[in-house]
């Protein structure tokens, strides 16, 4: 059954709930709010960066398409940059799907506990996702940090790769550390007796 409290678009009453006057609750609720701003920004600037890679993706192989079949002048630096420029497509979209909720998501066992206890599982998770997101920061940074010490470039246009590489680490940065602004989000939620982002956004009836 529902929550008395809880209203039908899922947010509950907290006009009698005393946690909301606590300074520890108040600093918590800043922050996520703030961090949310800010991630939220941060997917605006990714998403223009996105949209230009992909015109420039778009220019460059019909540039080297005309050139290989109309010109019989193929550009050597259509596949290489290319390649680059889709994997930096799918790098800056991390951050992007998690915070817009646009990610998959495998629920099976999740579904199965008591409502009062999906908020704490979900913020566990969160929480092991941020780890393992820390190290592989730190793994794939020293990769691409050890490409800058041999000035590593591709083969044919001799493009440097440590730029690109560099992609990775700070795509899996920007992923934890929103990761760690919806761990707050979701723990506020949790601490007012209120459903989970991910609840909310999911099939599940709000049961008890």
């Amino acid at each position: 059954m529902n929550n008395p409290s809880e209203r039908p678009t899922g947010e509950f009453d907290q006009s009698n709930n005393r946690l909301t006057e606590n300074r520890a609750f108040r600093l918590l609720s800043t922050v996520a709010t703030a961090g949310e701003k800010f991630m939220n920004a941060v997917c605006k600037v990714q998403g223009v960066v996105a949209s230009i890679a992909v015109a420039c993706l778009v220019i460059l192989l019909v540039s080297g398409s005309l050139g290989r079949y109309l010109f019989n002048a193929p550009i050597a630096i259509t596949e290489e940059l290319g390649a680059l420029l889709f994997i930096t497509l799918g790098l800056l979209a991390l951050t992007e799907g998690f915070v817009e909720d646009r990610q998959a998501r495998i629920q099976i066992v999740w579904r199965l506990l008591p409502r009062r206890l999906r908020g704490w599982a979900i913020i566990v998770g969160h929480g092991l996702s941020i780890i393992i997101l820390a190290v592989c920061v730190g793994e794939t940074f020293k990769f691409a940090y050890f490409s800058f010490e041999v000035n590593s470039k591709t083969y044919i246009a001799d493009i440097l790769l440590w730029p690109w590489m560099m992609l990775i680490p700070f795509s899996l940065g920007m992923l934890a550390l929103a990761t760690l602004v919806r761990m707050l989000v979701d723990l506020r939620a949790v601490l007012l007796g209120e459903p989970v982002k991910e609840e909310l956004n999911s099939a599940i009836e709000f049961d008890s």
